[in-house]
């Protein structure tokens, strides 16, 4: 087994094994093309306001055609006819009305998702900090605990006497 006796940034001094710095910096440069496959840009917020607009048009648009269709099938006597009103407005409203729904909450579920990654992104960022403050705290508390053990004396006590 090789080892290297130089320190790096950001290791632990002393004996590392070769093949972990090796592992490390794949990982270094894998992580740093991962970073540019996905990138959030101007492209996704188009996606999201397409959606939420095309929606927001097909739904009322699907229903007006269902109300029109049963206007056109209600006011005609003859079989022939309201069939052509089912087909035109009952039919194709009810496709409008589930398309425009599909449409609205796909762009409510991206919405979502973004709030969620967001929040996920502060909760990491607070957990990061927690993290240093808790290293800060146990490294202060060690020096604490260090003075106080070098300025009492080390006395041994016997088992007779008891503090008083």
């Amino acid at each position: 087994m090789t080892t290297i006796s130089t320190p790096i940034s950001d290791a632990p001094t002393g004996p590392i094994d070769a093949g972990a710095v090796r592992a490390s910096s794949r990982f270094a440069t894998l992580a740093s093309a991962i970073s540019t496959v996905r990138r959030r840009g101007r492209g996704d917020e188009r996606i999201a306001k397409v959606m939420r607009v095309v929606g927001a048009l097909l739904l009322p648009l699907g229903i007006a055609a269902i109300i029109t269709g049963w206007y056109g099938a209600s006011h005609t006597g003859k079989i022939y006819e309201q069939n052509s009103y089912l087909i035109s407005g009952g039919i194709f409203g009810l496709a409008l009305v589930f398309a425009g729904g599909f449409l609205y909450f796909s762009y409510w579920l991206t919405r979502q998702l973004e709030v969620a990654r967001a929040t996920q992104q502060q909760n990491l960022e607070a957990n990061r900090r927690l993290e240093q403050r808790l290293d800060q705290l146990a490294a202060a508390t060690q020096t604490l605990a260090a003075a106080v053990a070098a300025q009492q004396p080390t006395a041994p006590r016997s088992s007779t006497s008891r503090p008083r």
